[in-house]
């Protein structure tokens, strides 16, 4: 729409010009052309900023903590690290995430791995959810100090 508008302002201003001998007018229509392509980029760069910066809605961002509060209470589970969830398509779509959870050695991996799942597939804000379960003797490189902090 701003591409349109700039074509026909230069039109206009070129025939003003010719007409009245005007010259102002060439530097105003390139004012107005400059601020109607500047308004326009407005909205692109804050869907663009929000996607790039992952942001989240408020109410989104609350169920995902709760969910993140709720692997904790799983029998078993001794910790999580590495949490990475990113929306889709925007900040109010659907989300794709990764979870690294450390579960205590005496427990049944499948039976965690089993809730956790049924955690993520019931809630409506997830759509595709990736889970790595570590024994907690096991050594993994993202309890190693200084990487990421365990929750």
């Amino acid at each position: 729409m701003a591409d349109t508008l700039g074509s026909v302002g230069v039109i206009i201003s070129t025939i003003i010009i010719k007409l009245t001998g005007w010259n102002f007018v060439d530097p105003l229509t390139s004012i107005l052309i400059a601020t109607l392509i500047f308004v326009s980029a407005i909205p692109l760069i804050k869907s663009s900023s929000s996607s790039l910066l992952l942001s989240l809605n408020s109410d989104t961002e609350t169920e995902l903590k709760s969910l993140l509060e709720g692997v904790l209470n799983v029998p078993g589970v001794k910790s999580y690290t590495t949490p990475r969830f990113w929306p889709q398509d925007g900040p109010n779509s659907s989300l794709i995430g990764y979870l690294h959870v450390q579960y205590y050695r005496t427990e049944n991996e499948l039976q965690i791995k089993t809730k956790i799942d049924r955690m993520f597939q019931k809630s409506s804000i997830i759509n595709t959810f990736y889970l790595q379960l570590e024994n907690e003797i096991d050594e993994c490189w993202c309890r190693k100090e200084g990487v990421f902090s365990t929750f």
